[in-house]
Order: structure tokens, then sequence, then C-alpha cells
């Protein structure tokens, strides 16, 4: 294989390298699953404080808020399908949680602890977990206050739903091989232009350069059809 075809396969095997990575960093984003999905409680103090407010994702505007006075109490949000839970970030109201459970079920029926702690604060909990469910709740079994369980979001990110792009802006990057026009391998003054042209027309952020310091016969329709 001549070196030409050699620069135009390493120049694939960069670039498929940078594509490999862009799409990995896209299959693993994390993606917010929760929001505008249909939502349950045990109780509500009343129709201002339904469950579906703490999916809203309107934080600080609306929330949910649990009769007062009693344990348990629960809040619980519906995927719609099951999904690899990642995550649970829990945004307190002044009536919070100081033991609960954050739980996960494949059928809304049997549940399975995930997180658990008896220590709550009333700080906003971000909490890393790992499931596969479609169903997700906080299972609340002792108040921190006098109040019920207030949230203002409660939100389920996970490894689902639809791929975000990979953080950062795109670029161009011209990858180009020894390909000799108008050259000879006695040549000290060699030039390449319709190479530099056509990068130049590119206008590429990054350019890879592979050669060595002898030059190859060949036409530009070689690298293209090769």
């Amino acid at each position: 294989m001549s070196r030409v075809r050699w620069a135009v396969v390493t120049a694939l095997a960069l670039l498929a390298g940078l594509l490999v990575a862009a799409s990995a960093a896209a299959g693993t984003a994390e993606t917010l699953l929760s929001q505008g999905k249909p939502a349950s409680s045990s109780s509500k103090e009343g129709t201002s404080y339904a469950a579906a407010y703490a999916f809203d994702g309107d934080l600080g505007g609306t929330r949910w808020a649990s009769a007062e006075g009693h344990d348990p109490e629960w809040l619980r949000v519906d995927l719609g399908t099951a999904q690899q839970i990642t995550r649970v970030k829990l945004t307190w109201e002044v009536a919070y949680a100081e033991s609960y459970q954050i739980q996960t079920s494949s059928d809304g029926s049997t549940w399975t602890d995930v997180y658990a702690t008896t220590s709550g604060d009333g700080d906003t909990d971000d909490l890393t977990v790992s499931a596969t469910a479609r169903y997700v709740r906080m299972y609340g079994t002792a108040r921190g206050t006098e109040y019920g369980y207030s949230l203002w979001e409660m939100q389920v990110y996970g490894a689902g739903g639809t791929p975000t792009d990979p953080p950062g802006d795109t670029f161009t990057v011209a990858a180009a091989g020894d390909i000799a026009e108008q050259c000879t391998a006695s040549s000290s003054s060699c030039v390449h232009p319709k190479t530099a042209a056509l990068v130049e027309a590119m206008n590429p952020e990054f350019v890879i350069t592979m050669g060595d310091n002898q030059y190859d016969d060949a036409r530009l329709s070689d690298f293209r059809n090769y």
C-alpha cells in the first residue's frame, strides 16, 4: 500500500476515533427524565399543591405539599417506560423529611430502596443512585417539622431519553497526507497547490499533516477513490 493510502487510512482512523468519542459522550450524558411526567402522591395539602407541581420545572414557583401532621407520605413519578436511573435531586421547601427513602419499581406496586437516610436537614439532596425502573418515589417516614412534606422539585436523571449533544462547539479538522501534485522525489521546493487550496476552502480550526520526506506520484482522484 502506498504512502498516500496509508495517510488516508490513518486520517480516517483518527477521525473515526473523534466520532466514537463524541458518540460515547452523547450516549452517556445525563437526561432529565421526570419533568412533565405523570405524578401522584399519598395526599396533598390542597389543589394548589398537587403532585404534578414537583415535576413542572418551575423551581421556586410551584410545589407539592402533603397533608400536615401525618407520616408516612409519598410522592411518585411514572417515567412511562423502564429507564436507567443515575441521580435523584430533591429541592425541599421548609417542610422537609428527616427520614425518607428513594424507592424504585417496575410495576408501581413492589418497591425497592435505592437510598435511605434518617438525618435529612432540609437542604437540597442531590443523590447518586443506580437502578432500572419505571416508577420512582420519595417515601417519607419522619417529618423534620410540624408540617407535612413539601418539595419544590423532584428531578430524576438517567441515561435514557433523547441523547444530548456533547458539550462544546463543533469544529473542523483537515487531515492531509503526502499527496503530491506537480512534484518529484528529487524536488527541493515542492508545493501542493491543489491540496492547500482544498484545505483553505475548508477553513479548519485544526490541520493534521501526515507524510514523510519523500513524495509519491499521485493525483487527487487517487485520494478520493481509495
